[in-house]
């Protein structure tokens, strides 16, 4: 398409606009879709005593901590009512709504459209409950939620006392004792204790009104991506004015529709113009020279995401450096990382007895266990470096996913065994070196890979030992990996990198090279025997973190 072309295209779109917007308009608004019913879950203030966090409640309504990954792409980029967003999987706090994956099941787990509510404006302070689909296997009822939280079902009468005539988020009323639906919120009594409250500012179902407070960390639920109806659009419900002339609800759908038409006249008009502007600045034909060059066969640069897993583990592991800071002792070295559904197992190379607090140590001081519920709300030292900055992913085993420190080999790495296996985990640890969270600023500098090999942040290539001399020399180490077992003068050169004792660069080598200090095997059923462990590891149970 030429500019003119465009320009000629542009003038229709705008003459239509001026005709579409003069014309006359239809009396009657275009009905959007109800919003999906879905299932969700309202954050509350604590679980058995300690705050929520996405992990835990994973573990708790999907039967496994590590789909807190799930959980947070659904709800990534999401404003709650408080005004703050889903941003952090570490972060989340009371009363925000979190949708759910389709199979979650058991307590606190509510199924509806997402409620749009606000804290509510006067800012007071109360706690409240949002009813779910049901409590160990069975439908809520006041009673029960009294007996709960109170301590005593016949305070259910208190309960309803607080809570009737209220209008809740589905258009509904609580005018019997009995009947509550799931997504109702109840207004509990000063007294109530317990899991699954929340304290905060009662949800408001009206629209936030300016200046309106945030909700601190006890805040009022949150909304989602599929808002419900606001109750005073709630099917049958009355109109507010019955006896209002029938202009005046033509008047307003033929509002609705003139600003239905000119946000889509305005649409069609930003995007001609950024085609237009995307024609002068030559980029459709920079896309097809990129697109031509990815056909040849050369790969386009890998975008790491983002995955609440890899966060997970990177918070933990700064939760450790923390710990072992403020008590003032040295991090342990750590050979390896096994990562359970509710526990963190470390791997120590050299026995240590005295863990820090919220740690304990077993196997005569060689293995450290804490649960992640527990350390998900610890302290952090953000000011603190990277503790482990060269952890790779090594796959599964029955007790969680396994990862390597590099570091602690003091000596060559050897990746051995079957080809089809090797080499795409060697491709997998320096995209995950290159993106996990745990090893940012880790420089990787690969030896023999040819023009071929994956762009990738952080990632240095170089055709042999010697080409690479000055950036051995220069930079402040990382990860060294050789596409294949060094000869001639490099093993000498190589062997002095590996067990240098200020442990500047870890090096891997692919194949089998003399005196390696680990060496990983890989057979042909796609496990691998680290040495480090008493299981084999299942090489396909997981790809690399920041991307599984």
């Amino acid at each position: 398409m030429s500019v003119t072309t465009l320009r000629r295209a542009l003038a229709s779109v705008a003459a239509a606009a001026f005709v579409l917007l003069a014309g006359p308009h239809p009396a009657t608004a275009a009905t959007g879709s109800a919003p999906p019913a879905v299932k969700y879950y309202a954050v509350s203030s604590s679980y058995q005593g300690q705050p929520e966090f996405l992990f835990e409640i994973a573990q708790r309504v999907l039967g496994n901590g590590n789909r807190a990954t799930d959980i947070f792409d659904l709800n990534k980029g999401r404003q709650e009512p408080d005004g703050d967003t889903v941003s952090d999987p570490t972060v989340i706090r009371p009363g925000w709504f979190l949708q759910l994956p389709g199979d979650a099941k058991g307590d606190g787990v509510i199924t509806g459209v997402i409620p749009t509510v606000h804290p509510d404006p006067s800012g007071t302070l109360v706690k409240y409950y949002w009813v779910s689909d049901s409590y160990q296997g069975k439908p809520e009822f006041l009673a029960e939620i009294a007996q709960r939280f109170l301590g005593d079902p016949n305070r259910a009468q208190d309960l309803f006392a607080l809570n009737k005539d209220r209008k809740e988020p589905n258009g509904g009323t609580l005018t019997d004792p009995a009947k509550i639906a799931p997504g109702w919120f109840v207004k509990l009594p000063e007294d109530a204790k317990g899991d699954g409250f929340i304290a905060g500012p009662l949800p408001h179902l009206g629209p936030a009104t300016a200046g309106q407070p945030s909700a601190s960390k006890g805040s009022g639920s949150g909304s989602g991506s599929a808002s419900a109806p606001k109750a005073s659009g709630s099917a049958g419900a009355p109109s507010a004015s019955a006896g209002a002339p029938a202009a005046s609800s033509g008047s307003k759908s033929s509002s609705g529709a003139l600003v239905l038409i000119l946000a889509i006249v305005l649409a069609a008009l930003i995007v001609a113009g950024a085609v237009w502007w995307a024609l002068r600045a030559g980029l459709f034909a920079k896309l097809g020279t990129r697109m031509r060059a990815r056909r040849s066969g050369k790969p386009r640069p890998a975008a790491p995401r983002d995955d609440a897993a890899a966060w997970t583990i990177d918070r933990v592991l700064r939760t450790l450096a923390t710990a072992c800071s403020t008590g003032g002792r040295p991090l342990p070295g750590v050979a390896a990382v096994v990562v359970g559904t509710d526990t963190i197992t470390l791997r120590l190379a050299r026995p240590d007895e005295q863990p820090p607090r919220g740690w304990s140590a077993d196997d005569q001081g060689r293995t450290w266990t804490a649960p992640l519920r527990l350390l998900q709300s610890a302290a952090v030292d953000d000011a603190l470096p990277t503790p482990y900055p060269r952890l790779v992913s090594a796959g599964d085993t029955d007790s969680g996913r396994v990862l390597l420190n590099l570091a602690e080999a003091h000596g060559l790495i050897s990746i051995e065994g079957d080809g089809r296996h090797t080499r795409p985990l060697i491709a997998d640890w320096i995209r995950e070196l290159s993106g996990s969270p745990w090893s940012r600023g880790t420089t990787v500098l690969r030896i023999g890979f040819g023009s071929g090999a994956e762009d990738l942040p952080g990632v240095e290539d170089a055709p042999t030992i010697e080409a690479a001399a000055a950036t051995l020399e220069e930079n402040d180490g990382g990860v060294l990996v050789l596409a294949h077992a060094p000869s001639g003068r490099e093993p000498e050169r190589v062997g002095a990198l590996a067990g240098a004792g200020d442990g500047r660069w870890s090096v891997l080598v692919l194949g089998s090279p003399k005196n390696a200090g680990w060496r990983l095997v890989a057979d042909a059923a796609g496990t691998l025997d680290t040495g480090l462990l008493n299981e084999p590891v299942r090489l396909h149970g997981k790809r690399p973190l920041e991307h599984a």
